[in-house]
């Protein structure tokens, strides 16, 4: 290589503007200069190599990332469905037994409309007692 060749490329490489193929050319020693030789030659034997599986680790590191951060998703999303799954039946659970629960007024208005889609009979009333009520069922007792 020339020398005026030489000196433009360790130009280029201290101004931080040369290629690979460049910096191999300087590392190689094919420079003229004695004094840039044996720089270039102590700089290419201390340069920091890279691991021979250090593509293949971060690869499998950003891998693994991206499985525990889907992990994690699958998780939340679990977690929320099921929440929200107990949320409506425990709001369908009190909206069906408030309306199943009615106050006394109201069965016995149930009853009386019942009743009056029966043909009167033309008996006296006679006083009642209630000795047993459900929510299906009420007992009556008479007394004459």
């Amino acid at each position: 290589m020339s020398e005026k060749k030489s000196e433009e490329l360790i130009a280029k490489y201290l101004a931080g503007e040369t290629t690979l193929e460049e910096e191999e050319i300087l590392f190689s020693g094919n420079t003229q200069q004695t004094e840039m030789k044996h720089w270039f030659g102590y700089l290419h034997e201390k340069r920091a190599k890279a691991p021979a599986h250090l593509k293949d680790n971060l690869l499998a590191a950003i891998e693994a990332q991206k499985l525990k951060k889907l992990k994690k998703r699958r998780f939340l999303v679990s977690i929320s469905s099921l929440a929200a799954s107990i949320v409506i039946i425990v709001a369908v659970s009190i909206g069906y037994s408030s309306s199943q629960q009615k106050s006394y007024e109201e069965k016995e208005a149930l009853l009386k409309e019942a009743l009056s889609m029966f043909p009167a009979e033309h008996e006296p009333p006679t006083a009642q007692r209630i000795l047993y009520e459900d929510d299906m069922v009420i007992i009556y007792t008479e007394s004459k």
